[in-house]
């Protein structure tokens, strides 16, 4: 898929949330919305090639490559990127980034231009259309345009540089960072996200919103993508993360690819349901420990379950996938009905995790009104 343009579409005048329209050579379609992941795209190809069913309706797949401790990404980058392969990606919007930790020898506290080129230069080797840039800490915007300079230099024909930036940097530099993409109309941004409790992971959320908030209708914006992030945040009534970064002009959000050994993994579906977490669309947000009371106590969730688990042969954690994923899904339609009707403040009131999470803790950050420990 080849992206021409992406566009505010529809701004909610009491909070201005956005909408933003992607437009490509296939269509256009409504950027705000949960995209595919790692585990979720091999639970769906395989559902399409062994029991013809249709790819989920979705425009956008992000892949996140793990990085390891005693692994070089070289070796096994080429191996990931056959999920771009998958049944009904093809059709899709697809970025493939890093997963990276905050600590160790490979985390980001450790990172410098020189590895984060070293980083770039594996997706261009292997032919990637989208290339992450990780921006390192405490890089300056003078430095950034001389790094992206660098990553240029070296890209293949019809390749392009997509910023990847860590929500906890330095406010300075994450607000040059910003702007800047904003300037060159870059299309797609990548911002490695954490919890919203954090002071200075919070100010720099709300910096996202002030600034793709303040875009006028019709303007040109880049699709922001949040990566590596829990899937749900626990200091915050285990709202869903989708809801949390949405809410701060980040459209597109991809939970942490949860990385399960071999032998966990064989063993993972005949664990006690009961310990995984599933989300439940009354309240917006994860539940805990309560998996066979949300199942029976609900139709739709066991309707899904069934669906899966029993008509295509998946196994109970992949069935949850299914349900979290496709939940969520529904509950962002719902999010941009109200942004297109100007009453998302009213929506977000429906939803207790959604309520408790935005009311007390989300607007207020946004307005400045809100005082954080940074002990949090």
């Amino acid at each position: 898929m080849k992206i021409e343009k992406i566009y505010v579409e529809k701004k909610d005048k009491h909070t201005s949330q956005v909408i933003p329209m992607v437009k490509s050579d296939n269509g256009s379609f409504i950027g705000r919305q949960v995209p595919i992941t790692n585990r979720v795209s091999y639970i769906e190809d395989r559902r399409v090639n062994a029991y013809n069913k249709e790819p989920f309706k979705a425009k956008i797949f992000v892949g996140q490559i793990p990085i390891f401790k005693d692994l070089e990404l070289k070796d096994h980058l080429p191996h990931n990127l056959n999920m771009l392969k998958h049944a009904g990606n093809s059709d899709r919007l697809c970025v493939v980034c890093l997963q990276r930790s905050d600590y160790g020898e490979k985390g980001w506290y450790s990172l410098d231009a020189v590895s984060a080129l070293k980083s770039a230069e594996v997706f261009i080797e292997n032919k990637c259309k989208f290339v992450p840039l990780e921006i390192p800490f405490a890089t300056a915007k003078a430095q950034i345009k001389k790094l992206k300079s660098d990553c240029e230099s070296i890209l293949n024909p019809g390749q392009e540089i997509v910023l990847d930036l860590h929500i906890a940097q330095y406010y300075e530099d994450f607000k040059d960072a910003l702007d800047l993409e904003i300037a060159e109309r870059s299309k797609l941004l990548l911002i490695t996200g954490r919890t919203i409790s954090k002071p200075v992971n919070l100010k720099n959320y709300s910096e996202i919103w002030k600034t793709i908030g303040s875009m006028n209708e019709g303007d040109d914006m880049p699709l922001i993508i949040g990566k590596n992030v829990d899937r749900y945040q626990k200091a915050r009534s285990n709202v869903a993360s989708s809801f949390a970064l949405n809410s701060f002009n980040i459209p597109v959000v991809a939970e942490k690819f949860y990385l399960t050994p071999k032998l966990t993994r064989e063993q993972f579906n005949k664990k006690n349901l009961d310990k995984l977490p599933i989300y439940i669309q009354s309240e917006g947000g994860f539940v805990k420990s309560k998996f066979q009371e949300a199942l029976y106590g609900n139709s739709q969730i066991k309707q899904i379950y069934d669906a899966f688990s029993l008509g295509e042969g998946l196994g109970p954690t992949e069935a949850v996938h299914c349900i979290n994923y496709l939940l969520q899904q529904y509950d962002t339609a719902l999010q941009n009905d109200s942004i297109l009707n100007d009453s998302f403040k009213d929506i977000v009131k429906e939803k207790a995790k959604w309520d408790a999470s935005y009311s007390t803790y989300i607007r207020p950050s946004q307005l400045g009104k809100l005082v954080v420990s940074s002990k949090v």
